[in-house]
């Protein structure tokens, strides 16, 4: 994939060093406004997202802990338009990162996630 022709490869290079030089990165504004827009639209007009406690680790290492995770979340899936344009940009980043940093991601996944502040055991309709 030719990354030089992503419009989105200023950004997707902020990150980029971000991560090299820290490990992570935290930007404000960094979602493009239509697709933050169409995935909001999309959460509130679908009826009963399935919305699930989140854990910590995977597979078999998976648990639930209060001390350490309080929020719920869903998987970002392509089964909506929005979600599918979500999932076509983390494809960009993905490329972008993995040719800039030699990695060999194999695929990006993202969740929306919801917090209050006394947390999200059971209804997640309350905030």
């Amino acid at each position: 994939m030719d990354c030089s022709k992503n419009v989105d490869a200023p950004l997707f290079e902020i990150m980029s060093q971000n991560l090299n030089a820290q490990g992570y990165s935290i930007l404000k504004n960094a979602l493009p406004i239509a697709l933050g827009f169409s995935l909001w639209k999309e959460f509130h007009n679908n009826p009963s997202p399935k919305f699930q406690r989140a854990g910590v680790s995977r597979d078999n290492e998976f648990n639930l802990n209060s001390s350490v995770r309080t929020d719920e979340t869903v998987w970002i899936e392509s089964n909506t338009t929005a979600g599918h344009v979500w999932n076509a940009w983390m494809a960009l980043l993905q490329a972008f990162l993995n040719a800039q940093l030699f990695l060999g991601y194999f695929h990006l996944k993202a969740i929306l996630r919801a917090t209050c502040p006394e947390g999200f055991i059971g209804d997640t309709t309350s905030c």
